[in-house]
């Protein structure tokens, strides 16, 4: 009866004892799930600010070719007509597209 008695203990040691490194080998997955999930978010958020910077340099120099082509065009010319009437009527003339834009910036 001791024997039955010592065995059935050990058995049911022997089960705890999975049981308990079956909860450790879990956590230890879920923490390294974890880790990896943290260090895909961390790649997410910097491919995510690579692509609004790139996007964000394209803007800028997308805006800045339309002003040169409108400073060149259509502006060009009213200011060339503009200029000639401030000098008839003692006026300075205006000043340069680029030297309002730095000013409005600042």
């Amino acid at each position: 009866l001791l024997t039955a008695h010592i065995l059935s203990a050990h058995a049911s040691l022997e089960q705890k004892g999975k049981s308990i490194q079956n909860v450790k080998d879990q956590r230890t997955n879920k923490d390294r799930n974890k880790a990896d999930l943290l260090m895909v978010c961390c790649l997410f958020y910097e491919l995510s600010m690579i692509i609004l910077t790139d996007f964000c340099i394209y803007r800028c120099s997308n805006l800045c070719n339309q002003i040169l082509t409108f400073s060149e065009g259509d502006y060009a010319s009213a200011k060339a007509n503009v200029n000639h009437l401030c000098a008839e009527l003692g006026y300075p003339p205006l000043p340069l597209l680029q030297s309002m834009l730095d000013k409005k910036a600042a």
